[in-house]
């Protein structure tokens, strides 16, 4: 009998796992079990990072707001379906606050006040453990098309692991640079994202919910 397992983020950082069982019964009667538990976010990051007047900065975010579905079988990855990440750029932080109130400031004069990434298109890669993921990445007025290589982990204690990286580049989505800004923000920047799901638990009980049809 072949397990097919789905995770489903939701927007509360709640995640639902389904698994659809398929077999013969008394060689005549298909019986279909579909079974419900629901999985949480135990860590997310994302971070922006570029340079300035050739010195490193970094902007990161520990809660983000997002949606997917991961399908699995036997451990293996089938598919990821209608991936989503939103950060409010005033939600990413940086240790140092001078550098992030410039940055923050550059970027949401200029009509960026939120990143945002779509998912369009997947292609899972099962012997690397990747998925490339082709999705509209929102940013100042306009959605780009961006490739995003991600890796992932499934644990044997069932957790989750999702992280990968890409560079944009600002003036791919028509900014350019003020001259009055320019050596403030270089024109390349790298985001990364990284999500750990586990499963949700209260007290001692997993929250399955069952449902098996004829």
């Amino acid at each position: 009998m072949k397990n097919f397992k789905k995770f489903a983020i939701n927007r509360v950082g709640l995640i639902s796992i389904s698994s659809i069982g398929i077999g013969l019964f008394l060689l005549s009667t298909i019986e279909i079990g579909r079974q419900q538990a629901k999985f949480e976010v135990l860590s997310s990051k994302f971070t922006l990072s570029g340079s300035s007047s050739g010195n490193k900065w970094v902007l990161a975010a520990n809660s983000v707001a997002s949606t997917g579905e991961f399908e699995f079988r036997d451990q293996e990855l089938l598919n990821i379906s209608e991936l989503t990440f939103t950060i409010p750029i005033q939600q990413l932080k940086c240790s140092n606050h001078q550098q992030e109130s410039m940055l923050q400031e550059i970027l949401i004069q200029n009509n960026c006040t939120k990143l945002a990434f779509k998912q369009e298109h997947v292609m899972i890669l099962p012997i690397m453990k990747m998925a490339h993921v082709i999705g509209g990445f929102s940013m100042f007025n306009g959605a780009y098309n961006i490739p995003m290589q991600l890796h992932y982990e499934l644990n044997e204690d069932r957790s989750l692991r999702i992280w990968g990286k890409q560079v944009v580049s600002l003036s791919a989505f028509g900014f350019k640079i003020p001259a009055y800004e320019v050596g403030k923000i270089d024109d390349e920047m790298e985001l990364e994202i990284d999500f750990v799901l586990v499963n949700k638990r209260e007290g001692r009980t997993n929250l399955f919910v069952w449902n098996r049809s004829l």
